[in-house]
C-alpha cells in the first residue's frame, strides 16, 4: 500500500483534510464543573505564566478581536481555549464568517489533566459565554483524524458541519479547495 500513498504524494502534493463543527451558544447544555472552576481569561499573563510550555504558546491566540476561556483545576490552569472574530480571524479566513460567528482557533488541554473531560465541558462553557456576548454560530476545525478533538466537540454539543479538503496538485502555489458543508436539519425526528 506504500506504492499508492506515494503515487498520491506526488500527484496531489501536500494537502489537509479537516472536519468542521459548528454550534449555536444557546443550545449548547451548561456544563457541569466537576471540580472545574471556568472562566475568561481576562489578563494574558494567566497564559503566560503557566507552567506548561503548551499552554504558554496559546499567547499567540490573544490580542485585538479574540476571546480566550480556561480551565482551573486545583487552582492550576489546565486549559484554555481561543475564538477569533472580525478583522482578526478574516486575515486567516479559513472558514467564512458572518457576522455575529467567531471560529474556536485553539484548544489545548495541559498534559497533565488530559483524559478527565476538561475539554469538552471548557468547550461548552464557552460556547454559552460567547452566546452571552452576542455570537449566535460557532465553528472549530478538526484533523480529520484527531479523534480525542473529535469526540471533545462532540461531548460539548457542537455538530459536524462539513469537510474541507485541500490539496497541491501537481506543485501549484495555492491549493485546490473542496468544501462540503452539511446543510442544517429543520425537522429533528423524536
Amino acid at each position: 500500500m506504500g506504492w499508492l500513498h506515494s503515487f498520491a504524494r506526488r500527484m496531489f502534493g501536500e494537502y489537509s483534510l479537516y472536519r468542521m463543527y459548528s454550534a449555536e451558544p444557546g443550545e449548547v447544555a451548561e456544563p457541569d464543573g466537576n471540580g472545574c472552576v471556568l472562566g475568561p481569561i481576562t489578563n494574558v499573563c494567566e497564559i503566560e505564566c503557566s507552567q506548561d510550555p503548551a499552554l504558554r504558546a496559546l499567547v499567540q491566540y490573544s490580542g485585538d478581536e479574540a476571546l480566550a476561556f480556561g480551565a482551573w483545576l486545583d487552582g492550576k490552569l489546565a486549559a484554555v481555549c481561543s475564538f477569533w472574530f472580525g478583522a482578526r480571524y478574516a486575515t486567516r479566513n479559513f472558514w467564512p464568517l458572518q457576522p455575529h460567528e467567531a471560529k474556536l482557533v485553539q484548544i489545548v488541554t495541559s498534559e497533565a489533566f488530559r483524559g478527565r473531560g476538561i475539554a469538552s465541558r471548557l468547550i461548552a462553557y464557552a460556547s454559552r459565554e460567547m452566546g452571552k456576548l452576542g455570537f449566535r454560530r460557532l465553528y472549530a476545525r478538526i484533523w480529520h483524524s484527531h479523534g480525542a478533538s473529535i469526540s471533545a466537540f462532540r461531548n460539548a454539543g457542537w455538530k459536524y458541519a462539513g469537510l474541507v479538503v485541500e490539496i497541491f496538485p501537481f506543485g501549484a502555489k495555492k491549493p485546490w479547495r473542496f468544501v462540503r458543508r452539511v446543510a442544517p436539519r429543520i425537522f429533528e425526528a423524536k
